[in-house]
């Protein structure tokens, strides 16, 4: 056998199982098809007293002989049950390893290398996870709840008198403000993307309708004013709507408040609890796009990026329900 398939052949057989695997296999061919020793010592780079040993032992103790003695290594310096009693004693919302380290200096007077921590983590059944961002005003159950049963049947009851509903959202989007979607490149080899320094702004304004229509448009900035445009804009469209808007400052202004008045009934606005930004629906709208135009493209100027953002609200279908995230 050539060097190099031999070199081949000793890296496919390491570790535990494929050096039991092998050893089999030499006593077979020996014992079994009458190879010659040294030709099964030469197949995988060992030596002739190699497969006589293990010959050997297989004839002293069968298949049982040719298994790895087990290898204890050094006893752990504290009991597997301690340390688990103690990641669990220490966990939270989550778990610090540094801190972590020092509860179990602590309690057991044992140091451990912050590595051996990470894993005593993983076993125990923990992982790395991005926190999820969550308002420190955000909605409780009850308070859902409570607007559930008191604001949610005026919109229902106005639907059946012909108007349409809709949730309605801005969100503010940044030129050059995105780190950028992952690419494949090869190994070793650094991937950039151009970048500006612009952060120029623009606000996308957006609505989705209970019979699945949607309605977007982008706007210079998001203000009180910019706000009653888009609702005539809407007005427009759709005919008499009822919209459920959250309760920024900009939808509370005096300017805001008054359009609605005099429309003789045909714009109604409701406000969503605070901080509940999961019951508006067009965030999901928010965050595509995002992802398809800020974070996967580049854009010379603000302009270039509004346009997209325009262009890529205007053909997506997000055929999302908005009754099942107002409840």
């Amino acid at each position: 056998m050539g060097s190099h398939r031999q070199e081949e052949l000793r890296e496919a057989l390491r570790g535990r199982e494929a050096n039991e695997a092998l050893r089999k296999l030499a006593v077979r061919l020996v014992l079994d098809k009458g190879m010659a020793r040294e030709a099964v010592a030469d197949m995988p780079g060992r030596s002739v007293d190699w497969v006589d040993a293990w010959t050997e032992r297989y004839r002293e103790g069968g298949l049982a002989a040719l298994r790895d003695l087990p290898r204890p290594g050094r006893p752990p310096k504290v009991p597997r049950l301690v340390l688990h009693t103690i990641v669990w004693g220490e966990h939270t919302a989550h778990v610090s390893p540094a801190l972590l380290l020092d509860a179990i200096e602590a309690e057991t007077g044992a140091g451990h290398h912050p590595a051996s921590v990470r894993r005593l983590l993983r076993e125990f059944g923990f992982s790395r996870k991005r926190p999820t961002l969550v308002h420190v005003n955000r909605a409780g159950p009850d308070d859902i709840r409570e607007w559930q049963a008191s604001a949610i049947p005026e919109p229902r009851r106005l639907v059946g008198e012909g108007h349409t509903l809709l949730v309605q959202d801005e969100s503010i989007f940044v030129n050059d403000a995105g780190r950028g979607a992952r690419h494949w490149s090869p190994v070793g080899e650094r991937v950039y993307a151009p970048h500006t320094g612009s952060h120029g702004k623009f606000a996308a304004f957006g609505a989705l309708a209970h019979d699945g229509s949607q309605f977007f448009r982008t706007h210079g900035w998001f203000d009180a004013d910019a706000f009653v445009r888009h609702l005539r804009k809407m007005r427009r469209k759709f005919g008499r709507v009822a919209v459920v808007v959250d309760r920024a400052p900009q939808h509370r202004a005096a300017v805001a408040g008054d359009f609605p008045g005099g429309c003789g009934g045909e714009v109604r606005l409701f406000e969503l609890p605070t901080g509940s930004p999961h019951m508006n629906a067009v965030e999901g709208a928010w965050r595509r796009a995002k992802h398809a135009i800020r974070d996967s493209e580049h854009h010379p100027g603000v302009e270039d990026m509004r346009a997209a953002v325009g262009r890529h609200l205007g053909v997506t279908r997000h055929r999302l329900d908005i009754f099942s995230c107002l409840g």
